[in-house]
């Protein structure tokens, strides 16, 4: 494992408050979450070796990797994702000007392109993790690159809309990564980035429990300042932001720590309505915002 120095979008500096996130899921491993003091990126510290990243993933409780739900909690995901991936769709028809290609940054099982290609688009996904590709590719015929070099040696392959879904805070080499998917982007193409925000109610009221930082797989922990830092290091910019709504009460749900199923629901109910209510009025951000970003 490795500790970061600097920030690793804008080199600034990182503070020192002892802000420790338990690793509940596979390890029980403690992590540091390190702000930068410039654009405020939260930073997971110490970093797993990129190598050893796979093994804070083998859980059946890592709902992104599965397709048969083990769980009740498991059960309301998949509901909630088959509720969300049409309203996915209706943003990328949207923001999507010149064609109806895209590319699946962190695709899991698929089912999002699926839906995609049911709709008329030219999909394609990338996904490392190889049972997460084997399901997607099994279970909706549809080819799955594990890594960018696949998609970069084809020359004249590009995008018309890039998305990567809770996929960023995970990407071990954050501005190289970004560099690569905005040369495959075609022109006037739309980069689109879902990611928690660590500003949120329902993240300032379950702090160190919120189950929005999942250290260490989330490796980087962004409010909105830190989206804009990011993009404009890339030469980008934010021409749109939507919440996600149904965010608030599953990352309330995963930050529960009670046993009993029924009163853990009824408590992130509350605290997810909370959350919204507030991000409506502007008091605090939504627990989760999907970002359009376009090139300068």
């Amino acid at each position: 494992m490795k500790k970061a120095a600097k920030c690793v979008i804008c080199l600034g500096r990182l503070n020192n408050d002892d802000f420790k996130v338990k690793d509940s899921l596979v390890s029980g491993d403690y992590f540091s979450i390190l702000e930068c003091k410039n654009c405020g990126l939260g930073h997971t510290c110490p970093v797993p070796a990129e190598h050893n990243l796979g093994y804070y993933y083998k859980s059946v409780e890592y709902f992104s990797h599965t397709d048969k739900p083990r769980s009740l909690l498991q059960v309301v995901y998949q509901h909630v994702r088959k509720i969300m991936i049409t309203k996915k769709i209706g943003f990328i028809n949207k923001y999507s000007k010149n064609g109806k290609r895209i590319l699946d940054y962190g695709c899991g099982t698929g089912d999002f392109l699926a839906k995609c290609v049911e709709k008329g688009w030219g999909a394609c996904g990338l996904e490392p993790d190889i049972d997460a590709r084997k399901i997607a590719e099994k279970s909706h015929n549809i080819k799955i690159a594990d890594n960018l070099n696949e998609l970069e040696h084809a020359e004249t392959e590009t995008f018309d809309v890039i998305t990567l879904w809770h996929v960023i805070e995970h990407v071990y080499n954050l501005n190289e990564t970004m560099i690569r998917l905005k040369k495959l982007l075609s022109e006037n193409g739309v980069l689109v980035l879902a990611v928690p925000n660590r500003e949120s109610y329902d993240a300032k009221h379950y702090k160190t429990k919120w189950g929005g930082y999942d250290v260490p797989r989330h490796l980087h922990h962004f409010n909105d300042k830190a989206i804009q830092s990011l993009a404009k290091r890339h030469g980008l910019i934010v021409i749109d932001r939507k919440p996600l709504i149904f965010d608030s009460f599953f990352v309330s749900l995963l930050s529960e720590n009670q046993k009993f199923f029924p009163l853990r629901a009824v408590k992130a109910l509350i605290i997810g309505s909370v959350s919204n209510i507030r991000a409506f009025f502007g008091l605090n951000p939504y627990s989760s915002l999907v970002y359009f970003l376009q090139s300068q």
